[in-house]
C-alpha cells in the first residue's frame, strides 16, 4: 500500500481592537496512511513477516475572544474567528493521557508462559502442604465458626478467612489437580513440535487529549472515546527436552519459589508483578533451546470527539486588563496495526508500578484489612 499524507490548510483570522486583521496559517484536518514492512502476495506456506499499518485522522477547529478594559473601562473587543487550529508543523502531535500499551505484550507472556508450562508449582504446594492440610480440615473450620460469632467482629474476620481461603487456596489447589492432570495426559501424544497461539484484549477510557495547538500550545481537551487493543502471540517449538518436561510441574528458580512463599507477596504482585516477571523469565530461558520460529501483533483503535473550554484574565498593566475564553472543538481517528516476528523466545520487560485493582483484588484487600481489626 502506497504511503500518502493529506492536509487541508486553512487560516485562523485574528481581529484587533484598532479594526486591523492578521491571519495564522494552518490545518483543519490532516489524514496520513504509513505502511512498512512485506506487502507482497500472501506467501505459501504461510510464513509470519514484520508488518506496519497506520491511519491517522486529525480534525480542529479554534474559536476566542478578548475584551480589554482600561482603568475598568471597556475599549473594545480583540477577536479570533472560527478557523483552523492543526499546529503547522505538527498537525498529528497529539497524545491521550495515560494510555499504556506495553502492558498488552506483558499480558500476552503471562498467557502464554501458561500455555506453554502450565500452572503446575509442586515445589510451593509442598512448602505449603500444612496450610493446605488445615484449609481441608472443614470439621476444624465449622467449630471454628460456632466459637467466633460470639465475639466481636469474629464473623467478619471468619468471612475474610473464607474469601482468602477460597481465593489463594482452594483456586490454586483446584489448577494444580487440573494442571497436573492435563499435563500428565499432553504426555501421552508424542509430537515433534509444538504450537502455542494466545490473544489478550485491553480497553482504557481516555477522559483527556493532549493536542498540539496552532499557536503551539498543548491544549488539554475532554475525550470521549476508548482506547481499543488486541493482540496475538504465536511460538513454534520443537519437542521438550527432559528439564522442559520437568519445569512443566515446579519452578526451578530458587529466587522464585522463595518470592511465591514469602508472606504476602501476592499484594505486592497487584502493583509491580514481580512474581510473574521471575516465572516468565525462567520460562524463557528453560524455552530458549526449542525456540524455532515466532511473533506477536497488536492492533490499536482509537476514535474520539475533542472539547476544549476556558476563560482567563490578564493583566498587562496596573490599568489594563483582557479578559477572554478559548475554545477547541475537534476529533480522531487513528487504526494501527504492528507485527514482529521473533527471533528467539519471548524475554518479558522489566516489571513496572502499575497498580490494577479488579474486583476480586478489591475484595480480597478488604478481607486482609479486616484481619487486622480488633
Amino acid at each position: 500500500m502506497q504511503n500518502r499524507t493529506l492536509l487541508y490548510p486553512g487560516t485562523l483570522k485574528r481581529v484587533d481592537l484598532d479594526g486591523s486583521t492578521f491571519d495564522y496559517a494552518g490545518y483543519g484536518f490532516a489524514d496520513r496512511i504509513v505502511s512498512s514492512g512485506y506487502i507482497g502476495p500472501r506467501p505459501h506456506p504461510l510464513v509470519p513477516h514484520s508488518f506496519n499499518y497506520e491511519v491517522n485522522q486529525v480534525a480542529l477547529m479554534y474559536q476566542g475572544f478578548a475584551d480589554y478594559y482600561h482603568n475598568q473601562m471597556f475599549m473594545g473587543k480583540q477577536l479570533w474567528g472560527a478557523g483552523v487550529a492543526l499546529n503547522l508543523t505538527q498537525p498529528f502531535a497529539w497524545n491521550p493521557r495515560g494510555i499504556d500499551t506495553s502492558s498488552l505484550y506483558d499480558q500476552l507472556l503471562d498467557r502464554m508462559t501458561a500455555r506453554v508450562r502450565g500452572d503446575v508449582d509442586v515445589s510451593v504446594d509442598l512448602a505449603e502442604a500444612h496450610q493446605t492440610k488445615s484449609m481441608l480440615n472443614l470439621l476444624a473450620n465449622a467449630e471454628r465458626l460456632a466459637s467466633t460469632v460470639k465475639k466481636k467482629f469474629g464473623p467478619l474476620k471468619l468471612a475474610s478467612d473464607a474469601w482468602l481461603q477460597f481465593t489463594y487456596g482452594w483456586k490454586p489447589l483446584a489448577g494444580s489437580i487440573y494442571g497436573t492432570a492435563r499435563q500428565l495426559l499432553e504426555k501421552s501424544f508424542v509430537s515433534p513440535f509444538r504450537d502455542f497461539s494466545v490473544t489478550a484484549s485491553r480497553k482504557q477510557d481516555t477522559p483527556y487529549c493532549d493536542i498540539t495547538d496552532i499557536f503551539g500550545n498543548v491544549v488539554i481537551c475532554q475525550a470521549g472515546g476508548q482506547y481499543r487493543m488486541k493482540g496475538k502471540m504465536s511460538l513454534h517449538l520443537s519437542s521438550q527436552t527432559g528439564i522442559q518436561e520437568l519445569s512443566n510441574f515446579t519452578s526451578l528458580n530458587p529466587v522464585s519459589i522463595a518470592w511465591e512463599l514469602m508472606p504476602y507477596s501476592f499484594v505486592v504482585d497487584w502493583a509491580l508483578d514481580i512474581g510473574g516477571y521471575l516465572r516468565n523469565a525462567e520460562t524463557a530461558l528453560i524455552q530458549g533451546s526449542s525456540f524455532l520460529s515466532g511473533y506477536w501483533s497488536q492492533s490499536e483503535v482509537y476514535d474520539t470527539t475533542l472539547n476544549h473550554s476556558d476563560s482567563y484574565s490578564v493583566q498587562v498593566s496596573p490599568n489594563d486588563l483582557f479578559v477572554g475564553a478559548n475554545r477547541h472543538e475537534g476529533n480522531i481517528r487513528f487504526r494501527r496495526y504492528s507485527r514482529s516476528v521473533m527471533g528467539s523466545y519471548p524475554f518479558p520487560s522489566v516489571p513496572s508500578l502499575k497498580v490494577q485493582m479488579g474486583a476480586s483484588r478489591i475484595i480480597s484487600a478488604a478481607a486482609l484489612l479486616a484481619q487486622h481489626i480488633k
